[in-house]
């Protein structure tokens, strides 16, 4: 006779009973570092710009103005995504950061624009005629009744931007230099220094402040000139500028 032989039997788990699986560990949430600020950054620049389409009085330069917290959001996001506290994977999205440094970089670009339309724009080129107009006009209400003054032209110097136009009426120039030509004929330096130093009072005793003033006169080969553009030679007295006569 053939020996039967068992096999051992395993242990059958008691009734009611599972055996515990064993859940293959989760892998860590990924995070898109720049989606965030990225989506921050078109809804700012896209309200403001709608904002101006509707309203024209909207002062757009405002968007350019803040345009420096899209960085500092950025900067935020990265900060708070690595420090988390959470196990996050973090994945950068390299499109929207350069969305948002492209818009960084375009609206430095248009501030530096800006900063130069400023101090050579149309308005501050506006301004700058309107005061030498008006400073042409004051000199020939001074000077208009002395015989001695062939001419005079005055150059305006601003070096304060102009912002608006309301501050374009109220402006006044930075620098003030008048070029004057007497008539003559002169022969000898001392009546030029005389006639100068006469003009010279009446320009002073008006509004105007001048840094300095220039005067010249020219006959042929003959030629006289005088400068003025210190405090003391604008208050020196006709001998003295004679000496400064050249």
């Amino acid at each position: 006779m053939r020996e039967l032989v068992q096999e051992p039997l395993s242990p059958s788990p008691a009734p009611g009973l599972e055996p515990e699986r064993k859940e293959p560990p989760r892998p860590p949430k990924t995070r898109r570092v720049g989606t965030l600020t990225c989506g921050i950054a078109l809804i700012f620049f896209g309200a403001g710009i709608g904002a101006f389409l509707i309203w024209p009085g909207f002062d757009l330069m405002l968007l350019l103005r803040l345009s420096p917290l899209m960085l500092v959001l950025l900067g935020a996001e990265l900060l708070v995504a690595s420090f988390s506290r959470f196990e996050l994977r973090l994945k950068y999205d390299f499109a929207s950061i350069f969305l948002c440094l492209l818009l960084g970089i375009t609206a430095l670009g248009l501030s530096v624009f800006l900063v130069v339309v400023r101090w050579f724009g149309p308005d501050q080129q506006a301004a700058q005629a309107r005061l030498t107009a008006q400073t042409d006009a004051a000199v020939y209400q001074l000077l208009k009744e002395d015989p001695a003054v062939l001419d005079c032209r005055s150059d305006v110097i601003l070096y304060t931007p102009v912002l608006s136009q309301s501050e374009d009426q109220n402006i006044q120039p930075d620098r003030l230099r008048l070029d004057i030509s007497l008539r003559g004929p002169y022969t000898e330096a001392a009546a030029f220094a005389e006639d100068c130093a006469r003009v010279r009072d009446l320009l002073l005793a008006g509004d105007l402040s001048p840094d300095r003033i220039t005067f010249s006169w020219a006959q042929g080969e003959e030629d006289l000139s005088l400068v003025l553009d210190s405090p003391f030679a604008l208050q020196e007295t006709a001998a003295q500028l004679t000496e400064r006569v050249v």
